[in-house]
C-alpha cells in the first residue's frame, strides 16, 4: 500500500514540475562529533558521532515545494536517555533515512503536506557483533499527510494522521527457536507491528501552543498470555496518548544578554491489552505495560549579544506510574506496592562559530533514574548516567 502512495505521489509530483518552472535549491547540514559516556559510575566508554542530511529542495508552481531528504547517522556514543522504560544500552548504530516530501499552498492560510518514507537501522549491542546481524536491527516505511491551517501570523493548527509499519527482521523469539512448531503459537515475529496514529498542534500565538499525540500498535504475530501462562488466540494491541502545552516568553536583553525562555508540561498514558506471567513465581500481572506519566520541561536560552555564543539549558522530570505492575525486592519476591519511577534529564549546550556556517559545541547531557523496583535482573529501574559531546556543525 505505501509503495503505491509513493509512486503516486512521485507522479504527481514531477508531473507538476513539467508544468511549472522549478527552482531547486541544495540544502546541506553535518555534524562531527566525539565524546564519552559513563553509567553508574562503573564503566566509562568512548566513541564518535557523525550527521548527514542532504535536501534537495525544488520549488515549482509560485509556492509549491518538493523536498526529497536523505539522512544519514552512525552513533557510537551511548544515550543517556536509552534505558528510560527499562531498555538495553546498545554500542553502535547506523541509521539510513528517505522521505519524499510535498508541500502545497492551496490558499494563503492553507497548505496540505504529504511525505512518504522509510528508515533502515543496524545495531551492535557488543562491540563483537557483526553488522546486520543485530537482535534490533528494524525497517521502517512511513506515510503521513500534514493539513496546515493558517488564522494569522502567530496562530496555527496543523493536523497529521499517519500510518507505520515496522519490522525487526532478525528478532526471533528464544522459544519458538528451541521448541520449534510445539509453541507456535508463542508467536515468532512478536517485535513487529503496524501502527496507526494521528498528531495535532495548535500555535495559540507566539507564547502559548497546545501539542497532543495518540498512537494505536497492532503487533502482527505476538499473542496474549494468559492466566494459566499459556498463549491465547488474541494478539497484543497497544494505545499511547500523549498531551502537552507549552509557554514560550523571550525576556528582554538584559545588558549583554538576552534570555529566551520556555516551559512544557506533559501528560501520557499508555494501556495495552498484553500481561505478564511469572514462570519461576508463577505470577500472574494483568495490564503488566500500562502506565502513566506526567513530564515537567523548563528550558533557557541564553544569547551573549557582545559574543557570538548561545548556552542552552534543559530539565525535564517525569514520574511514571505503572497502574497494575507490582514492586519486587532485590531477590524478586512481590510486595504490595505498585511500580512507580522518576527520571530527571539535564542537558546543557554551548555553541558558537568559527568561520562562516561553520560551528563548534560543547554538550553535556546527565540522566538520575530512580524507583520503588529493586528486582533488576531484566531491566534497569535505578541507575545514573552521562555523556559530553564535542564537535562542529556545518550548514550551507
Amino acid at each position: 500500500m505505501l509503495k503505491k502512495v509513493a509512486l503516486i505521489i512521485m507522479i504527481l509530483s514531477f508531473s507538476s514540475l513539467q508544468v511549472y518552472s522549478a527552482h531547486t535549491t541544495l540544502l546541506l547540514s553535518s555534524q562531527l562529533l566525539g565524546g564519552g559516556y559513563n553509567f553508574n559510575q562503573e564503566s566509562t566508554s568512548f566513541g564518535g558521532k557523525l550527521n548527514l542530511n542532504i535536501i534537495p529542495a525544488v520549488k515549482f508552481g509560485g509556492d509549491h515545494l518538493l523536498i526529497p531528504v536523505y539522512s544519514f547517522e552512525y552513533n557510537g556514543i551511548k544515550d543517556v536517555k536509552e534505558l528510560v522504560g527499562g531498555g538495553t544500552l546498545v554500542q553502535q548504530y547506523i541509521t539510513n533515512m528517505f522521505y519524499l516530501k510535498s508541500v502545497f499552498k492551496i490558499s494563503s492560510k492553507f497548505k496540505i503536506k504529504p511525505k512518504i518514507g522509510a528508515t533502515s537501522q543496524i545495531i551492535k549491542e557488543t562491540q563483537d557483533e557483526e553488522w546486520t546481524k543485530g537482535l534490533f536491527d528494524y525497517f521502517k516505511t512511513n506515510f503521513n499527510l500534514e493539513t496546515e491551517f493558517c488564522f494569522s501570523e502567530n496562530t496555527k493548527l496543523s493536523l497529521t494522521p499517519a500510518v507505520y509499519t515496522i519490522n525487526f527482521y532478525n528478532y526471533k523469539t528464544l522459544a519458538t527457536e528451541k521448541y520449534g512448531q510445539e509453541l507456535s503459537v508463542v508467536g515468532k515475529d512478536i517485535l513487529n507491528f503496524d501502527a496507526a496514529e494521528i498528531s495535532l498542534d495548535f500555535k495559540i500565538n507566539k507564547f502559548l501552543s497546545l501539542n497532543t499525540y495518540f498512537v494505536q500498535k497492532n503487533f502482527k504475530d505476538q499473542y496474549l498470555i494468559t492466566i494459566t501462562g499459556e498463549y491465547s488466540s488474541e494478539k497484543r494491541k497497544d494505545n499511547y496518548g500523549l498531551f502537552g502545552i507549552s509557554f514560550n516568553y523571550p525576556i528582554k536583553p538584559l545588558g549583554e544578554t538576552s534570555i529566551f525562555s520556555a516551559l512544557a508540561f506533559q501528560y501520557a498514558a499508555n494501556i495495552s491489552n498484553q500481561s505478564h506471567y511469572d514462570v519461576e513465581r508463577t505470577k500472574f500481572i494483568k495490564d503488566y505495560y500500562n502506565y502513566n506519566e506526567i513530564s515537567f520541561i523548563p528550558q533557557l536560552t541564553f544569547a551573549f549579544n557582545k559574543i557570538p555564543m548561545n548556552l542552552q539549558l534543559n530539565y525535564n522530570v517525569s514520574l511514571r506510574s505503572y497502574s497494575n505492575r507490582p514492586v519486587q525486592d532485590k531477590e524478586g519476591n512481590y510486595l504490595d506496592d505498585k511500580t512507580n519511577s522518576l527520571a530527571q534529564y539535564i542537558s546543557m549546550l554551548l555553541s558558537f562559530p568559527l568561520i562562516e556556517n561553520l560551528n563548534m559545541f560543547i554538550q553535556q547531557n546527565y540522566l538520575i533514574s530512580s524507583s520503588n523496583m529493586k528486582y533488576e535482573q531484566v531491566y534497569r529501574y535505578n541507575y545514573t548516567a552521562y555523556n559530553i559531546l564535542v564537535g562542529l556543525s556545518f550548514e550551507y
